[in-house]
């Protein structure tokens, strides 16, 4: 094999390695203000919740505050399905940070009433912030399905393989957000009286 020449060194010093982010979570590319803007309609505005549930993993946003946050939203979200009170978010901070230094127990306390502040009731960004998150989550399903085919690639390449990789790339493409608010209006007549008799 021919010595690299310094240029050719160079060139490759400066390629990155595929594999080295490889099963990684990247983190949004925002500033904290625009994540916490995220999080702040995330906690107080259901809709833009349930729309975006399927989008944000709690390991896209950078600061741990936000993570730690976004964890106690969806874990509240997924077993009661609404959105969790200030006063539950606080208690939940409160229990994770007990045994943490005073410093790190006052950053998650102001972050935290940061984040309640920065949302305005009223201030309708949540379009912008869904197309914003989506095309972020577009991006990160498809670099999932990219590895997972690249695996699938290095252990076989039968048809059942190609099957797979297209069907992993059609649904990273078809990432988008979630409309479903949790009622079923078409559902027979019968169903949704037995629910209304149910509750009584």
């Amino acid at each position: 094999m021919a010595e690299l020449n310094k240029e050719e060194k160079e060139m490759l010093a400066g390629l990155s390695d595929p594999d080295q982010n490889a099963g990684q979570v990247e983190t949004f590319q925002w500033d904290v203000t625009f994540q916490r803007s995220i999080i702040g309609l995330l906690l107080n505005d259901k809709q833009f919740a349930v729309q975006s549930r399927d989008l944000i993993n709690p390991l896209y946003f950078t600061d741990e505050v936000h993570k730690k946050v976004c964890n106690i939203l969806w874990r509240h979200y997924d077993q009661y399905k609404d959105l969790p009170h200030k006063f539950i978010v606080q208690q939940e901070l409160r229990d994770f940070v007990k045994e943490k230094d005073e410093k790190v127990r006052y950053h998650y306390y102001s972050e935290m009433n940061s984040i309640y502040e920065s949302y305005l009731s009223g201030i309708d960004s949540r379009d912008y912030l869904l197309d914003k998150i989506k095309n972020f989550a577009k991006l990160m399903s498809l670099k999932g399905a990219f590895y997972k085919s690249l695996g699938l690639m290095q252990k076989s390449q039968d048809d059942s393989t190609w099957t797979q990789i297209e069907e992993m790339l059609r649904q990273a493409m078809t990432v988008d957000t979630n409309f479903e608010i949790g009622e079923d209006y078409f559902m027979s007549y019968e169903e949704r009286y037995e629910r209304m008799k149910e509750k009584m």
